[in-house]
């Protein structure tokens, strides 16, 4: 990842451990990992500065074929950019948020006007108190929201038509991770869990594991596929072509069993299937965090018949 410190942050290196936590790993989106850019060679950024700013791009292994005039070539289908800025204040949150929603005053139609902006989430949930929704058309979703003195955005765009419920499911997963640190929300807030628990517009979230304590058995599957890509640093002084390679999920799967009774859940869907041949919609879509999937367990075990 680019670096730059463009002033001296105090203690920078727990600052940036956070922000970085934020952020998902670089193959934790399922078939959408990080890789690193063609003419960069990296595959987002950290700014230490006043208003301190982490970013990563991922991007489908899944292409799509682009025509420039003669030229044809394949691009990635759809691509994804995540950003989490650390402002000094929440106010400045605030007002960073509206600047990027509002835009510049103007008597021009923009098209990130309030009413195009407050299109609201697929689920009808809330992020908060200050949050945004964006699809100007079906090939890009964007997302910002802001909760104490951090802001987020979540970017899709792609050569083919997006999910916005892909988009919300992301959102909501970062919103639970900026939630483990009470050091970035306003005093007093109440959201004080257990680790790796949090409410997330008054539905309670967890990891799945924490059914193995009402006996369940947790099945994971998450298959894997390598991809290589060539990359070129066009900024070096001597660009020379580099094979990069890695790996990344094709999905991520965990199948809880109770008794005769079992639910599968997919990372980033809200849909769960169950052993009866159900489709049961979960209040908030399922999400990784650190190695589990997090989920509205109360809805899990309901399911399932546990008292």
């Amino acid at each position: 990842m680019n670096w730059s410190e463009l002033q001296p942050v105090p203690d920078r290196e727990r600052v940036a451990r956070i922000g970085l936590d934020l952020l998902y790993d670089a193959s934790e989106i399922p078939g959408m990992p990080a890789i690193p850019h063609a003419n960069t060679g990296a595959y987002g950024g950290v700014r230490l500065d006043r208003v301190c700013v982490f970013t990563r791009h991922y991007e489908t292994l899944t292409e799509y074929p682009v025509t420039a005039g003669t030229v044809s070539a394949l691009k990635p289908a759809q691509m994804l950019t995540l950003q989490v800025e650390f402002f000094p204040t929440a106010q400045e949150a605030v007002q960073s948020f509206r600047r990027c929603v509002l835009g510049p005053p103007s008597t021009a139609p923009d098209i990130r006007s309030p009413r195009q902006m407050d299109i609201g989430l697929p689920s009808g949930s809330r992020l908060g108190k200050t949050f945004a929704v964006w699809q100007p058309v079906p090939s890009e979703a964007q997302i910002r929201f802001v909760l104490g003195r951090v802001k987020v955005t979540v970017w899709l765009v792609g050569y083919v038509p997006v999910s916005l419920e892909f988009a919300e499911a992301l959102a909501w997963g970062t919103l639970h991770r900026v939630l483990q640190y009470p050091e970035l929300l306003p005093s007093g807030a109440g959201y004080a869990l257990e680790k790796g628990e949090a409410l997330l517009d008054g539905i309670k979230v967890a990891p799945l594991a924490r059914l193995k304590e009402a006996m369940c058995e947790l099945q994971v599957e998450r298959p894997r596929q390598r991809w290589s890509r060539v990359v070129r640093n066009l900024l070096a002084r001597q660009p020379a072509e580099q094979p990069v390679s890695g790996e990344v999920l094709t999905d991520w799967l965990v199948k809880v069993t109770w008794g005769q009774r079992w639910v599968e859940l997919r990372a980033f869907s809200r849909e769960m299937k169950t052993w009866d041949g159900r489709v049961v919609k979960l209040s908030r879509p399922t999400f990784p965090y650190r190695g589990d999937l997090v989920a509205p367990l109360e809805e899990v075990k309901q399911v399932l018949g546990i008292q």
